[in-house]
């Protein structure tokens, strides 16, 4: 069922982006698709940041429309690769008040979801845009666990906010390029609830850097 949701909502945003930019004339209405390479700083809180990973790298891409050359919609989708960190507590460490030294614990984690942006841009030159994206996202947490067998504490898509500043610059009419700067409030974002009193809520708060390129049509 949440998977039919997703699909109406995609044909939806992607109607309205062909239905305007077929409907205006390319001066007024600008519909684009792109790719970034995005490299996610996700820090684990309280006693999961001593063994979760901090930095993935992944991708983003996207499709929108730039209207009247200060607003933009974009609809897209990121994704993380998984990364890997092992552990080895020292002798008398606790994990969430439970007795692990000595012990050596592995987590691979890594997260994915569709985004929904409004963008305000800034024109500063000929071929130069100040950029401000300001959005809603949907992810989900992957991680597994190995302590040495293997288990999965894979989360449900969470809602949460994404906010971007950065700039692009249009190398020619059609290509593009650009880099932003986000935050994500991934403090949001869960995972399977092994043992009370282990927070089911690992993460503060993420930041990124993105930086690709985009196709004007």
């Amino acid at each position: 069922m949440k998977h039919k949701v997703r699909l109406v909502i995609i044909k939806i945003i992607l109607f309205i982006l062909v239905g305007n930019a077929n409907a205006a004339p390319m001066d007024d209405t600008i519909p684009f698709v792109g790719a970034d390479f995005e490299w996610v700083n996700m820090r684990g809180k309280n006693d999961w940041g001593q063994v979760l990973p901090k930095l993935n790298p992944g991708g983003n891409v996207y499709i929108g429309a730039r209207f009247y050359k200060y607003i933009g919609l974009e609809f897209g989708y990121v994704g993380t690769g998984n990364l890997s960190k092992t552990t080895t507590f020292a002798p008398g460490s606790t994990f969430f008040t439970t007795p692990v030294g000595g012990t050596s614990v592995t987590y691979k984690l890594g997260v994915n979801g569709w985004h929904l942006n409004v963008l305000g841009y800034l024109p500063v030159g000929n071929c130069t845009d100040l950029i401000l994206s300001a959005g809603y996202a949907t992810l989900k947490t992957r991680l597994k666990q190995t302590i040495p067998f293997t288990m999965r504490l894979d989360g449900p898509h969470r809602g949460l906010a994404r906010v971007g500043l950065g700039a692009q610059y249009q190398v020619t009419d059609f290509v593009g390029i650009r880099a932003l700067a986000y935050w994500m409030q991934t403090s949001r974002l869960q995972i399977t609830n092994v043992a009370f009193p282990i927070s089911n809520k690992p993460f503060h708060d993420a930041y990124s850097l993105a930086i690709g390129f985009f196709f004007n049509f």
